[in-house]
C-alpha cells in the first residue's frame, strides 16, 4: 500500500509517497517539492501571489495522489498556517482541492514528527545530538541522547521571518548577518542555559532546506534513508560564496536552486549562527525529516 504525506511548509510544499517495507524502512515511490513562499513578508498574512501559488501547487499534488494510488493520506500545515490571518480560507480551499482534511500542527508536534523521522536512521541514535530543522516560519531544536528525545522546542527563526526582519540589502550586509546572529543567540539563550549547559553535541543533525543546499553544493549525493557528513570548512566555503553574492550572481551559482537563491543568504547565516552556538563535533544532513516521521506514525512503526 502506498502512503502519502503532504507538508504545507511556510516556504515550500512537499509531497512524499512511499511504501513501507518494515523495520523502519521506507521505499520512496514519488517525491516532489515546489516553492510557494507562503512566508514571504512574514507569517502574519499570506500574500495574494503566494496564496494562489500554493493552491496551484496543490492542484498538481492532487493529481499525484490519484496517479500513485495513495490509499492513506496525511496533509500537515506548519508555521504559516498556524499564524496567518487568512489561513482559514487557504485551508478551506486546500481541502476542496485535495479532498482530504488539512491538519495544522503546533511547534511541539512538528518537532516530534521531525524527531520520529530522523531517528529512523540508525546512525542518529548514538551519542548526544541536536537536531535542527530550519523552515520558512520556524526552526525546531531537538536534543536527543542515544536516540531518545530529551527536549524539543520550536522557535520563530524561520528564514522567511528572519528575511523580513533583516534582509534589507543585496548582498546581505555584514551588519545584517551580525544582527541575525545576535537575534539567534538571544532567542536560544534560555534553551541553551536550561538544557545544554556544558554539553557539546556529538553531531548537529540538519534536515531540509538550507542543510540540503550545503549538502548538494559540497558535492554530496543524498541517499534516501541515510545521513551525509558535511565538513565545517566545506560548509564555510558554501556560506561565504552565497552570502557575499548578489541575487543575480546567486542565480548563476551551479547547484543552487533558483527558487532558493533569494533567501539562501539568510538560511546559510542562520546555519552558521547555530553551528557557532552549539559547536558540534560533526555536522550531518539527514535524508529523513518530518514527512518520514508522519509516515512512521501512519504505518504503526514504534
Amino acid at each position: 500500500m502506498n502512503y502519502a504525506v503532504i507538508d504545507l511548509g511556510s516556504n515550500t510544499f512537499h509531497i512524499l509517497i512511499a511504501a513501507y517495507e518494515g523495520k523502519g524502512k521506507l521505499k520512496e515511490v514519488f517525491r516532489e517539492r515546489e516553492f510557494t513562499g507562503l512566508s514571504e513578508g512574514g507569517i502574519e498574512v499570506i500574500k495574494d501571489t503566494a496564496f494562489q501559488r500554493g493552491l496551484e501547487c496543490l492542484k498538481r499534488f492532487a493529481i499525484y495522489l490519484k496517479k500513485y494510488d495513495a490509499r492513506s493520506v496525511r496533509i500537515v500545515g506548519t508555521a504559516a498556517l498556524r499564524s496567518a490571518s487568512n489561513r482559514i480560507e487557504f485551508i478551506r480551499q486546500a481541502e476542496e482541492i485535495l479532498e482530504h482534511p488539512v491538519e495544522v500542527i503546533d511547534g511541539q508536534k512538528e518537532a516530534w514528527y521531525i524527531y520520529r523521522g530522523i531517528t529512523m536512521i540508525p546512525e542518529t541514535r548514538t551519542g548526544i545530538n541536536i537536531i535542527v530543522d530550519i523552515g520558512g516560519g520556524s526552526t525546531e531544536f531537538i536534543l536527543i541522547k542515544d536516540g531518545e528525545m530529551q527536549v524539543a522546542e520550536s522557535f520563530k527563526l524561520g528564514i522567511g521571518v528572519l528575511a523580513d526582519l533583516f534582509q534589507h540589502s543585496d548582498p546581505l550586509s555584514e551588519a545584517a548577518r551580525q544582527n541575525i546572529s545576535d537575534h539567534v543567540k538571544i532567542t536560544l539563550a534560555g534553551y541553551i542555559q536550561n538544557h545544554m549547559a556544558g554539553i557539546i553535541p556529538d553531531a548537529l543533525i540538519g534536515a531540509s532546506g538550507s542543510f540540503e543546499i550545503a549538502e548538494s553544493m559540497t558535492g554530496e549525493t543524498q541517499h534516501y534513508g541515510y545521513c551525509n557528513v558535511i565538513q565545517k570548512d566545506k560548509f564555510m566555503w558554501v556560506h561565504d560564496m552565497i552570502v557575499n553574492a548578489s541575487l543575480e550572481q546567486r542565480l548563476n551559482i551551479p547547484g543552487l536552486p533558483a527558487e532558493r537563491a533569494k533567501l539562501a543568504p539568510v538560511g546559510l547565516t542562520l546555519m552558521k549562527s547555530v553551528i557557532d552556538l552549539f559547536t558540534p563535533t560533526t555536522i550531518l544532513v539527514s535524508s529523513y525529516a518530518m514527512k518520514e516521521g508522519i509516515l512512521r506514525d501512519m504505518t504503526g512503526e514504534d
